[in-house]
């Protein structure tokens, strides 16, 4: 999905401001990081 883990740190890094406005929001735990969904997505994609 991104070329390295710098292109993934440097857009996280853009993206910071609408994170830290998340829990004006939702006061919900998260169940999963977007990696581990990201993940399991295509692990299911493979399955079929």
């Amino acid at each position: 999905m991104y070329k390295d883990q710098a292109a993934l740190e440097a857009l996280m890094a853009e993206a910071g401001p609408a994170f830290a406005d998340v829990p004006n929001y939702y006061d919900g735990q998260p169940t999963a990081l977007i990696g581990e969904v990201q993940s399991q997505h295509l692990i299911s994609l493979n399955e079929h």
